[in-house]
């Protein structure tokens, strides 16, 4: 639908700037190990997701969506 669509947009619009200023921040506090903290931010995300997963299909297993969708 539209509505969805223009909500998809507005949030890459909003997301599009967040990485570059993100690494240049990192990149302030740590001059001599930059690499390693921009790898260690951007390992963040897929490590939560994978968490996440492992998390969420072990309760649903244990307690049944229904319950584990009321949880999280």
């Amino acid at each position: 639908s539209a509505q969805l669509e223009r909500a998809r947009v507005g949030v890459a619009m909003g997301e599009g700037g967040t990485p570059p200023a993100s690494l240049s921040m990192l990149a302030d506090p740590f001059p001599d190990r930059k690499g390693f903290a921009s790898g260690a931010f951007t390992a963040g995300g897929n490590l939560g997701l994978l968490g996440g997963v492992l998390l969420v299909s072990g309760m649903a297993s244990q307690m049944g969506w229904r319950a584990t969708f009321a949880i999280t």
